[in-house]
């Protein structure tokens, strides 16, 4: 009899340090880090976007139809109520200039909201819940849902990577707009359809991910728009000196291509060449590609943006055939 009561008593510590042990453990579920979730918007200085831009639409009798591409940056982080956030720079205007941030426990997107006009949240804004699945709706303030609508996986740069869909659906008075907003793991932000309908207006704008820089490395054509300055066709290859130099944070960079240059030459045509120009830090490693494309004879120019980098020494290196020249540019902050 003895020995069944001294069973019991152990059966029963063995409860009471049990119960307090599985109740941490759950707690600790509930609140760990979602390292999955947040990989879908990776978020840190130094990482750029660029997008292939299509704007088409109307207003009245005026209408307007352009491509080119853009450079979004991700260039400071800042603490706002002991969260750490992230800005950003020249992204479209959903995100242009705003402080963003991963939640690293519901792996949500937000930007910060000084005006604390959300009820919801605490001075910030849900963009899109990242860790949601096909179905889920999140409410952000605002009289439309963002939506999970689908999730696939894609062979972008060469690898397989999962993506998730976010589409929305707003109408009110006269005016309707709707979007569809494409995210891929490890690189952020891949596609961005976006259009607004109303009385005599309508414009569609849809960005398409064509290369970007993600925690240091490259991936795609990270080459942005250039300008053809003149029609004069040069006698020789030049690489100019940037201007301004030093500089803070844009510079521009000139170059010529001669038309002894050209590939070949089909009735009045010059067919293009293939020319490079690339930035790299002190130490070697590539920061940018700016031009990766094929270019008749002529004399061009291209921004550079060094907005997300450190103050220092940067080169510049034309590519063109058998041509290679490279010239040094000062980032003063």
């Amino acid at each position: 009899m003895r020995k069944h009561r001294v069973l019991y008593k152990n059966v029963s510590l063995t409860k009471i340090i049990f119960i307090p042990v599985l109740f941490f453990l759950l707690i600790q579920n509930c609140f760990s880090t979602d390292t999955v979730s947040i990989r879908y918007m990776p978020l840190n200085v130094g990482n750029y976007w660029v997008y292939k831009l299509h704007r088409w639409g109307y207003a009245g009798s005026v209408w307007w139809d352009e491509t080119y591409k853009i450079k979004t940056s991700v260039i400071q982080s800042i603490v706002k109520e002991n969260r750490i956030y992230y800005k950003t720079q020249n992204f479209w205007n959903y995100f242009d200039d705003y402080l963003l941030r991963t939640d690293n426990i519901t792996g949500s997107l937000h930007r910060y909201d000084s005006l604390n006009s959300c009820s919801y949240y605490y001075k910030e804004k849900m963009l899109d819940s990242l860790s949601a699945f096909v179905g889920d709706s999140t409410k952000n303030c605002s009289n439309y849902f963002f939506k999970c609508t689908g999730i696939d996986i894609i062979n972008i740069f060469g690898q397989n990577r999962q993506r998730k869909k976010f589409s929305y659906f707003s109408s009110y008075m006269n005016y309707s707009s709707s979007s569809d907003k494409w995210y891929t793991m490890d690189i952020g932000i891949t596609g961005y359809n976006i259009s607004g309908n109303g009385y005599q207006y309508y414009e569609s704008n849809s960005y398409l991910l064509v290369g970007c820089k993600i925690n240091g490395i490259i991936y795609g054509d990270t080459s942005t728009s250039i300008n053809k300055v003149t029609t004069s066709i040069p006698e020789k290859f030049s690489l100019f000196q940037n201007y301004p130099n030093p500089f803070n944070p844009n510079t521009k960079i000139k170059f010529e291509i001669p038309n002894n240059a050209v590939i070949a030459r089909s009735g009045a045509t010059w067919q293009s060449l293939t020319v490079s120009l690339k930035v790299f830090d002190i130490l070697g490693k590539e920061i940018t590609t700016l031009v990766n494309e094929q270019l008749q004879p002529g004399t061009y120019e291209i921004t550079f943006d060094g907005s997300y980098l450190p103050s220092g020494i940067y080169f510049y290196q034309l590519v063109a055939g058998n041509y290679i020249e490279a010239k040094k540019m000062i980032l003063i902050k």
